[in-house]
């Protein structure tokens, strides 16, 4: 057989083999069942929903607490001084006693007012019974009408001499002009005492009214009927009263508010002049109040994680007042958002959340962040 004639027989048993090869490799590729894809090869899946218990956002009113010195004077107090001159006759209190409205304290010598008196009533009566006679006879024309008219003026003045006499007399005896308790005197029956003599104090201390002074900023929360608490710093029982009286001028350079409480001393025990620490709290603004757990801290500040839409959200928030496991915040809440208590340290922007309503704490073992 010629070369040539055997080469072309070479080339076309190469050819035919080589279509043998690929249509085997065909039929294996199409009986090969397909593998599942690799990890690495399926599509991303989204991030997993992360279970948190939730509360519903409450409001309450934050509290302001001022606590400031203030010095005590009695509800009435007075320097007790004779309504007139002349000799003590009788002291008639002790030290420390206490006495009625009304009571005699002080007498003095009062032998000439009790003589004017005498002469005053004598002069009455007779003035009286010349009138009576004036009367009398002036039906029959023996007394003009001008003479029983003198005869009723000289007993007008007859009864104001008397008045008079009266209160000359009322005179020497210094009385309570009100219920209180009674200080010392240097007094002694002989001494002689003028109008500027002082007798003793008088101090009427059932109420107790405590001056002291609120910063300015506080001015507008201040309001006459509003309770406080005032202790002794002698160490005696805390006595509660109420603000009677805010000034209505600001001190320019303490740049404070004078306020006048109203104290009851039933006992009477603390004293006037005494120095007190007086509290009170003042109403702020309603603000969100929440279980102190759920405050996250990070490098922008204090925040929470309210649930929107079932994704978690971050909200600024700051803290405005503490109270036992909860807290006041500044935050744009409103009420009735649900807040994440629980969960909250695994969370981030946007996150899809499983919310679940938080139980109260059971009564006895509170909870931290519990709602009260």
């Amino acid at each position: 057989m010629p070369a040539v004639k055997r080469a072309r027989l070479y080339r076309a048993g190469g050819v035919l083999l080589l279509l043998a090869l690929l249509a085997l490799a065909l039929w294996w590729w199409q009986r090969e069942p397909a593998r599942p894809a690799s990890r690495a090869d399926a599509p991303p899946a989204g991030p997993r929903a992360a279970p948190v218990l939730v509360e519903p956002v409450r409001f309450a009113v934050a509290q302001s607490r001022i606590e400031a010195v203030g010095t005590a004077r009695a509800r009435q107090s007075v320097l007790l001084y004779p309504p007139s001159t002349g000799e003590v006759r009788e002291v008639l209190f002790r030290a420390g006693q206490q006495v009625r409205a009304g009571a005699p304290l002080l007498r003095l010598d009062a032998r000439r007012e009790e003589l004017a008196v005498a002469q005053a009533q004598v002069r009455l009566r007779e003035a009286q019974e010349l009138l009576q006679r004036y009367e009398r006879t002036g039906d029959v024309g023996a007394v003009s009408e001008s003479q029983i008219d003198q005869g009723r003026t000289a007993v007008e003045a007859a009864r104001i001499a008397l008045a008079q006499a009266r209160v000359a007399l009322a005179d020497r005896t210094l009385r309570a002009p009100f219920s209180g308790h009674i200080g010392f005197t240097d007094l002694d029956p002989g001494d002689r005492v003028q109008l500027d003599t002082l007798v003793a104090t008088l101090d009427d201390r059932s109420e107790l009214l405590i001056d002291f002074t609120v910063p300015e900023a506080y001015l507008g929360a201040l309001r006459a009927g509003q309770g406080l608490g005032a202790t002794p710093w002698n160490g005696g029982p805390a006595l509660q009263g109420r603000i009677d009286t805010v000034g209505t001028r600001v001190d320019a350079q303490q740049r404070s508010v004078a306020v006048r409480a109203r104290v009851a001393n039933p006992r009477a025990e603390v004293l006037p002049g005494s120095s007190f620490r007086v509290a009170m709290e003042l109403p702020g603004r309603r603000l969100p109040v929440l279980p102190e757990a759920a405050i996250v801290w990070g490098g922008s500040g204090s925040a929470l994680w309210q649930v929107r839409d079932g994704r978690a959200v971050r909200v600024p928030a700051t803290i405005v007042q503490r109270r036992e496991g909860e807290v006041l915040v500044d935050a744009a809440l409103a009420e009735g958002d649900r807040v994440v208590v629980e969960g909250v340290q695994r969370l981030r922007e946007g996150l899809p959340v499983v919310p679940q309503e938080a139980q109260p704490a059971t009564a006895g073992a509170p909870e931290a962040g519990a709602a009260r």
